[in-house]
């Protein structure tokens, strides 16, 4: 990674706070805020007897309409927040596998990069993945 995008993402992660709402034996739920106050939700099901987990997150509606001010700035600080909510429940569940998948150009290169972070630590490996009518789909195995 080039000296500046670190410092440009290092950056973007001051301003977001993380609030972990539930961490028990099926779920991990987490609000993500981002500096202008958008909101959105980081949630992990597990499939209940699988050891399989489905990882999700997106923009709460709960909240009303929110206007996004900064799109490159808000995307970042987003990024930034799952990625650290993704290395803490892996570090909590442990789980033997998980999954996303997401739709769009600009989605899928943002999983493409999470992936690969995940797959950099070594601890999992890709998992099969199921052709998909529209986007695309991540499956990790722990090794």
């Amino acid at each position: 990674m080039k000296l500046k995008q670190y410092l440009t993402e290092l950056a973007m992660k001051s301003g977001t706070t993380t609030d972990v709402k539930k961490k028990r034996g099926f779920h991990y739920n987490a609000k993500i805020i981002l500096e202008d106050g958008t909101q959105w939700f980081f949630n992990a099901v597990n499939d209940p007897g699988e050891d399989n987990w489905n990882i999700s997150f997106w923009q709460s509606e709960l909240a009303g309409p929110q206007e996004i001010k900064d799109k490159r700035k808000a995307g970042l600080q987003l990024f930034a927040a799952v990625e650290k909510l993704m290395r803490d429940f892996i570090k909590w569940g442990k789980p033997e596998y998980f999954y996303f998948s997401g739709t769009g150009t600009s989605r899928v290169k943002l999983y493409n990069t999470l992936a690969k972070r995940i797959l950099k630590d070594g601890k999992y490996e890709k998992g099969n993945v199921p052709v998909l009518l529209q986007g695309a789909m991540w499956n990790f195995v722990r090794k």
